[in-house]
């Protein structure tokens, strides 16, 4: 085993970006999508769906949480029922969901298991 100089300092990692949570609404369709990017909201939109069949202009963001990223896979847990795959999007985007109620009452259930896990 090999002694190491009390001298030696290791190099700095650089810390990850906090994550921001968002929530999104296709208009065409009435479908919501959480997820979580370290990026800007519109960037991650046009990664995602610069490929696809409908236009980007009709998925509207709703709502960005900051640094709540490390939510997202709690929260998309808690709407594992209401999941359904896009009818625009055949390339795996499995991750919308349908929700009855009103946005409002979508955006707070999301803060109240925001609130839980803080």
């Amino acid at each position: 085993m090999h002694k190491v100089s009390r001298f030696f300092k290791p190099l700095p990692c650089p810390t990850p970006a906090p994550k921001k949570l968002y929530l999104l609404k296709c208009e065409a369709t009435g479908l919501y999508k959480i997820g979580a990017t370290s990026e800007d909201v519109k960037n991650r939109i046009s990664k995602l769906y610069y490929n696809s069949h409908t236009d980007q202009r009709t998925i509207k963001i709703i709502k960005v949480w900051e640094k709540c990223g490390y939510c997202e896979y709690y929260i998309l847990n808690s709407f594992a029922k209401l999941k359904v795959s896009h009818p625009f999007y055949k390339n795996g985007h499995t991750e919308w969901f349908k929700f009855i109620s009103d946005e409002s009452s979508l955006i707070r259930t999301v803060e109240s298991i925001i609130s839980n896990l803080t």
